[in-house]
């Protein structure tokens, strides 16, 4: 087994002050296609859980309007291990449904060559048994698109503590050839077939 070495902190008497400039390269400052594809784009630049938090309001206005019904707020049904009434795993109750609300941007996912890169959509943290109706948010450049998940389109194991994904690709190939249009296209096309397209709110 081989003897630790010295932390190489433990002697830092001052911290260094260095410019990030010898650090750093013109590519590191460049935007991501994602970060170009949704310059300027409502929510898209603000932090994941707050815009996860008012696209949930948005789409709870939508169920509204296209069920034609008030929700409400879920009971706190549930107990803790402590014993403590918690509040229930999903967002909202609609005519008797509980009703998940999951939503997400595009994403570029680059891939060493030769492999070529793709855009995906990926809705995280789904526990299938715990909502009757499964709502998909996706925000693309061009608007809010709204979706009801139905037959497991798309879903695959995240992690061991029962939570799922739900994936929607576009195609393969490379930039700028395949742009987040030539993209969006395909995965609204795929969502719709396997879903249903409940709605979309422009710009």
């Amino acid at each position: 087994m081989m003897e630790p070495t010295p932390d190489p902190f433990r002697n830092a008497d001052e911290p260094l002050v260095l410019p990030l400039a010898d650090f750093t390269t013109a590519a590191d400052h460049q935007p991501s296609p994602a970060e170009e594809a949704y310059a300027g784009v409502p929510f898209a630049d603000m932090a994941a859980p707050r815009r996860g938090l008012l696209l949930e309001q948005v789409v709870r206005r939508v169920a509204e309007r296209v069920a034609d019904q008030a929700t409400e707020d879920p009971r706190r049904t549930q107990r803790n291990a402590q014993g403590s009434l918690v509040n229930a795993p999903y967002d909202f109750d609609l005519s008797g449904h509980r009703v998940e609300v999951k939503s997400t941007i595009l994403r570029y996912n680059h891939r060493p060559p030769p492999r070529l890169g793709y855009w995906e959509a990926v809705w995280g943290n789904v526990r299938t048994e715990e909502h009757d109706v499964l709502l998909l948010a996706l925000l693309a450049p061009s608007g809010l698109y709204v979706y009801a998940h139905r037959d497991g389109y798309g879903l695959s194991v995240q992690d061991s503590q029962g939570r799922f994904r739900v994936i929607s690709r576009g195609p393969a190939a490379p930039l700028p050839t395949n742009s987040v249009g030539v993209a969006l296209d395909r995965i609204h096309r795929n969502l719709s077939t396997h879903c249903i397209h409940v709605a979309t709110l422009h710009f």
